[in-house]
């Protein structure tokens, strides 16, 4: 996660395949968006395999205009 005052991006969060299916790639990210929550961060950038979208959309992540390369996530 980088940190930009208000707004965090968030890049390549990934789970080994041993491990997937079982909630560690949910927690992790619950984890990290609670985070933002917390210090008052209003907006997150996802950098994600595109392939993996419907797993982020779940989590509240948008798509952005088909020339932006990520997803994004407002919170108000």
């Amino acid at each position: 996660m980088i940190n930009y005052a208000k707004a965090k991006l968030i890049c390549d969060v990934m789970v080994h395949p041993d491990y997937q299916r079982q909630g560690v790639g949910t927690l992790v990210m619950k984890t990290l968006l609670e985070y933002c929550q917390k210090e008052n961060i209003k907006w997150i950038q996802l950098s994600y395999a595109k392939s993996k979208q419907p797993f982020y959309q779940k989590l509240g992540f948008i798509e952005r205009n088909p020339d932006a390369p990520r997803m994004i996530l407002f919170y108000e």
